[in-house]
This record gives C-alpha cells, structure tokens and sequence, in this order.
C-alpha cells in the first residue's frame, strides 16, 4: 500500500481551454494570500500589486492559471477573475472589459494570460483609441503621416553626384525615382533568347 504523498501534489483540472496543471501543497497554496498580504501591508494597490504577486517573474514561466489566481487573490477570492476583483486590486475596470473579449464577465485563462502578459504597458494604454483609433491604424505603412511630396526627389539625366545623392538620400532617408536611368545600358537590347541563354538557370 503506497503512503499518502507528501504536501507537495499535483492535480489535473479541467479548463477551457484544455487541461491545466496546478500545483496545490501547504507552501504554494498560501504563497498567494503571502504575496497579498506583504504587498498590502506595502502599501501596494493596481498594477504595483499585481507585480509583487508575481512571484516567477524572471525566473519561470508561469502556470496557466496563476494570472487568475493573482488578480482573484488581491480581490474577492471566489476562483474567478471577474471585474470585481480588478476593482478590489485597484486595477482600471476598463482593462478588464477590455482583455474580457468573449464579453462572458470572467476572463478565461487565455484571456487572463493576455492580460497578464501585456501588464506592463497596460499601464498606460490609452482606451479612448480603441473607438477612436490614431491616423493611419489599419491603414498602409506610413498612412500616419501626410504623403511625402516628390518635388526634388524625381531625377533625369543627368543625375546628381554619388556623394550628393548619398547625402541627401541616403543620410536624409529620403526615396529617389531616377527617370530613364535604364537607358543606354546594353541590357535595354537584350531580347528573350539572351535573357534564357544567360539566366535560364535561375
């Protein structure tokens, strides 16, 4: 007959999204309420909180689970993630209805990991974007800004200067169109069968 193992077990809980692997002993059960109560008697509220939970930050890859257990353990403690416990950690509830993509009330543990994962910046991201995103967001590269006029940026023979051109362009990250500068080279001639013969292989 095998003994009773010792505190330290693991057990397989069914999640969401798949199966999720929690440590449950005498240590690691409590090294939440620990991280809780030593942040509060800090002082710590919001995201400063959240970081002193963090027990595996740079140390270890967290389990699935521990983003709940965290904002769940600076809030009310019924196993979920919901609104009540970002309110209950001091966390902005609009990063919750934000990161709750499923509009469900809990985030899951994708969606805590999302979370978690993006505390850092969160910190500060504007949500005001999110209906009213910045010029140029979805849009083609550089739609940002207003377009670049080609005023002395279009050559014709005869071009500038190497080092004027690498100053200006090159140092100064400006495009250049060179107009007909493909004229005159020998490659202008050359006809399918010259194309094939030399470069058929490619």
């Amino acid at each position: 007959r095998l003994s009773t193992p010792p505190a330290t077990m693991r057990w397989a809980a069914a999640a969401a999204a798949g199966a999720v692997l929690l440590e449950l002993s005498e240590g690691k059960s409590d090294q939440y309420t620990k991280a809780a109560s030593q942040a509060k008697k800090k002082g710590l509220t919001g995201y400063d909180a959240v970081d002193a939970m963090d027990h595996y930050y740079g140390r270890d890859t967290p389990p699935f689970q521990h983003p709940i257990r965290v904002v769940d353990t600076l809030g009310n403690r019924d196993g979920k993630a919901t609104v009540e416990d970002f309110e209950l950690a001091g966390v902005p509830t609009a990063h919750f209805e934000y990161f709750d993509k499923d509009k469900d009330g809990r985030l899951d543990p994708d969606e805590a990991t999302w979370w978690f994962m993006q505390r850092k910046p969160a910190r500060t991201m504007d949500l005001s974007e999110v209906d009213n995103p910045p010029k140029g967001h979805l849009q083609r590269l550089g739609s940002w800004k207003e377009p670049l006029s080609t005023e002395g940026l279009i050559y014709h023979k005869h071009y500038p200067h190497p080092r004027e051109f690498w100053k200006r362009h090159m140092d100064g990250y400006l495009p250049a169109v060179l107009k007909g500068a493909q004229n005159g080279t020998p490659c202008m001639n050359w006809t399918r069968e010259v194309l094939k013969e030399r470069f058929g292989w490619v």
